[in-house]
């Protein structure tokens, strides 16, 4: 039987021309929506949890075998041990032992050079189970915090009692919602399996069909893939360092690299929305009620979107709006769980946290030149756009032109650093990296400098840490 299926997966991996690995973790992927489906309809809240967690250890296991099966689940035994033994420091123990543990397995398998390949390992689910043992051990550890310390949405989070090795399994592995988010907080899915708040199911009260908006963001999801199809063949990487481009005219050049960075994004918007028809199907992407013109109300189904496609190629709301429309949950998880735990409640924003925010965010995704390139560009990026919304709010009303022309210059300006800033993601090395920075002139690093330096020597509104 083992054997039988292990050629069936081969033939699998020759027929779509990727690895074997991938080809599992596809099918794994895809399984993740009916399995959550199923979630949805499974009476008791014991039921669910169990349903939830062994769907979940299965798919991880059929994805990445025993070895990556044991890599994910470390931090999950480690987490729970310590929120066992220590409630004052769960989180700051949890936070050391399993980013740390993370670095280690990026630099032990080197993860990124698969995944630049067109490969993969475990290391993408591991990440994202980082991030939630994380979250959930910080919860726990606000839970005995003076409520009046802790910010709004850190209060809201906060843990009053651990949870049972059950629940956390669920919440951990939940479906295989690990294999690529989004990431949630512990207290909102024990919630939704409890049927409490915006869940419950009593007095009439039932989770609205989530298959529209998991109809939707389906066709969502297969437009991305076939606009990524599409558009690879005719940006290949492999032209980036092509001579004859390098040394041609200046206006193909960018375009040509614009065009790479461009397609590359489509990869994202498929996984992405694909994962949140799996958190629509289970139910849990439900995230309330609005009025509408009429007054009748209307479900909202946003709990599961981590990128705003449309915001992200328009450049709306300028850089220092990135983290709001792209890998949202992730960037709500730093603000959360490191920004805001740097800039503590009554202290004013700057730039150093942020800094340092980006900086991680590169650490999570492996110890490569390009990543931290990357996250410390965007750092000045987000830095430059907040001195740009602030001369826009400088401006009166009653001068609509230079009100249009600085949202025009907000635009532009987020457009060129966020396309010049991705090459260190994709590319990884130093050399190459630094190499496509070049044949920009570094504009994308000089030009945020710049803003930031005007910034400095303008009058500008304060800003307070939850503006930031």
């Amino acid at each position: 039987m083992a054997i039988s299926i292990g050629k069936g997966m081969e033939a699998g991996a020759a027929a779509l021309g990727v690895s074997e690995v991938v080809f599992r973790f596809l099918i794994c992927f895809l399984a993740s929506l009916p399995c959550s489906a199923g979630l949805r309809h499974v009476p008791g809240v014991v039921l669910r949890h169990a349903y939830a967690a062994i769907i979940g250890v299965v798919l991880v296991h059929f994805s990445f075998g025993l070895e990556g099966s044991v890599y994910v689940m470390s931090p999950v035994l480690f987490t729970y041990a310590v929120m066992r033994l220590t409630w004052k420091n769960a989180g700051l123990v949890t936070f050391a032992g399993a980013f740390g543990f993370l670095i280690y397995c990026h630099v032990s398998f080197m993860s990124g050079d698969r995944w630049k390949d067109g490969g993969m390992d475990f290391t993408g689910a591991l990440m994202v189970m980082t991030l939630k043992v994380t979250s959930c051990a910080m919860s726990y550890q606000d839970g005995m915090q003076d409520k009046s310390n802790l910010y709004d949405s850190h209060a809201r989070t906060a843990l009053v009692k651990i949870p049972s090795l059950l629940e956390f399994m669920s919440y951990t592995y939940c479906c295989g919602n690990v294999l690529v988010g989004p990431v949630y907080d512990m207290k909102d899915y024990l919630a939704y399996i409890e049927r409490r708040e915006i869940w419950m199911e009593e007095a009439g009260h039932r989770i609205p069909s989530p298959y529209v908006p998991a109809a939707k963001s389906f066709v969502r999801a297969l437009f991305c893939l076939m606009v990524y199809v599409w558009l690879t063949p005719l940006a290949p990487w492999s032209r980036l360092f092509d001579q004859g481009l390098l040394h041609g005219p200046s206006l193909r050049k960018w375009g040509y690299f614009y065009l790479v960075v461009f397609t590359s994004r489509w990869k994202y918007y498929f996984i992405w929305a694909l994962a949140e028809t799996a958190c629509c199907l289970s139910g849990f992407g439900f995230s309330g009620w609005k009025r509408a013109k009429d007054g009748t109300r209307k479900p909202v189904w946003t709990r599961g979107k981590n990128v705003d496609i449309i915001a992200i190629e328009t450049g709306r709301g300028g850089a220092a709006s990135l983290p709001k429309y792209w890998n949202i949950t992730v960037s709500s998880w730093l603000r959360e769980y490191v920004y805001l735990r740097i800039v503590r409640k009554g202290m004013r924003a700057g730039f150093w946290p942020l800094l340092i925010t980006q900086i991680l965010s590169g650490l999570w995704h492996g110890l490569y030149p390009g990543y931290l390139l990357f996250f410390a560009n965007t750092a000045l990026m987000i830095a430059g756009s907040r001195v740009i919304h602030r001369w826009e709010r400088l401006v009166s009303p009653k001068h609509g032109a230079v009100q249009l022309v600085l949202a025009a210059l907000q635009n532009m300006y987020s457009i060129l650093t966020i396309n010049y800033a991705a090459f260190g993601f994709l590319l990884l090395s130093l050399k190459d990296t630094l190499t496509i920075y070049g044949e920009m002139h570094y504009i994308g690093t000089l030009v945020p400098v710049l803003v930031i330096l005007i910034g400095i020597v303008t009058p500008s509104p304060r800003v307070s840490s939850k503006e930031a």
